[in-house]
């Protein structure tokens, strides 16, 4: 460590209480269905009050197996049934395949 010649004063901040969590990126790797689907999310603690992002408090969440992770999560079998059915939905929609 290096000691700084003279003391290093850094201002107080009020404290900020975030109140969700915004999925700034959502990645989705299927490459073919033999192969497991992964997911990748980049999660942005948000303050609604004030629309406020807190990127630099940023995490990961990464699912590398998200059938098999559906397999004994509910809620994650739900919405990945809820994907493909939105995305088989706008195939249509948009006269897809």
């Amino acid at each position: 460590m290096i000691q700084p010649s003279s003391l290093i004063v850094i201002p107080a901040q009020e404290a900020i209480t975030a109140d969700g969590i915004w999925i700034s990126r959502l990645a989705i790797n299927a490459p073919d269905p033999t192969q497991p689907i992964a997911i990748v999310a980049q999660l942005v603690p948000y303050v609604s009050s004030t629309a406020q992002l807190l990127p630099e408090l940023g995490k990961t969440l990464v699912i590398s197996d998200l059938a098999a992770v559906a397999q004994t999560d509910q809620t994650v079998a739900n919405a990945m049934n809820a994907l493909f059915l939105a995305v088989q939905s706008q195939i249509q929609a948009q006269g897809l395949y």
